[in-house]
């Protein structure tokens, strides 16, 4: 068999083939085209690198050893504020400060630094401080939190995830319709109505087609974006001829038309 499906008649010779079918260097090469992949990629990369920037601007990513802090039923000393300014930093258009806590340890001042939404402190106030029993050099001041950052502001992996998603895209794409042609069937449907929605994905319009396969009783309703699919169910629709697709067995609402 040739390697090369120059014609419709080629690729639908190879898909007489049993399932799995071997997909040929040639083949997968065609398959593996996917139009708009590369500004996936670059918008993910831009954006997860975007995010993962503000991630370490707003993550507050000392969680753990606050939490150790806490759970250790800390000691609790007096310390006063000697220090309280505002930061670069705003979350909700409430500026973070930044306190510094002073309190003695053995005779030695220690300084302890801690944030907090807002300005709640003021400087030559008195404050408790949170002291680890087994660990002195882990402290943080009474109402205070040991970074900028919240636990609320922990949306922004949203963007990073997004992004690097986004990269992935491409990739899963590819694999999905690989494995259709390798383990699909070819059927010919019948479009028996066609209906564009008010919904869009990457400005294009989602169509709602209804089909009919021969092996099933009750039609089903397919969602479609992909502009070359949706011309050409449309056509098969308004012509009224069988449309020729291959799809996944258990799951007949994953096609392409052939």
């Amino acid at each position: 068999m040739k390697e090369n499906f120059s014609s419709k008649a080629e690729l639908s010779q190879w898909l007489r083939l049993p399932p799995p079918r071997r997909l040929t260097p040639c083949l997968r090469k065609q398959l593996g085209k996917t139009p708009g992949s590369w500004f996936l990629v670059l918008f993910g990369l831009f954006l997860g690198g975007f995010g993962s920037f503000f991630c370490v601007m707003f993550l507050p990513w000392k969680i753990l050893q606050e939490m150790s802090l806490d759970r250790a039923m800390p000691t609790m000393v007096t310390g006063i504020v000697t220090r309280a300014e505002a930061t670069n930093m705003s979350i909700n258009e409430m500026k973070i400060w930044r306190n510094e806590v002073t309190f003695p340890d053995g005779g030695e001042p220690v300084v302890s630094v801690g944030y907090t939404t807002g300005k709640d402190f003021n400087e030559g106030e008195e404050v408790m401080v949170r002291v680890h029993p087994d660990d002195p050099e882990l402290h943080c001041p009474e109402r205070m939190r040991m970074t900028k950052g919240s636990l609320g502001a922990a949306f922004v992996l949203i963007f990073p995830a997004v992004g690097f998603l986004l990269m992935l895209s491409p990739w899963f794409t590819r694999r999905r319709r690989f494995a259709l042609y390798e383990k699909g069937s070819v059927a010919d449907i019948r479009v028996l109505e066609v209906k564009a929605t008010n919904v869009q994905v990457n400005d294009r319009t989602v169509y709602k087609f209804t089909v009919r396969y021969p092996m099933m009783a009750e039609p089903i309703v397919l969602k479609i974006w992909d502009a070359d699919q949706v011309v050409s169910l449309s056509e098969a629709h308004q012509t009224g001829e069988n449309l020729r697709v291959i799809h996944d067995p258990k799951k007949p609402k994953r096609l392409e038309v052939l």
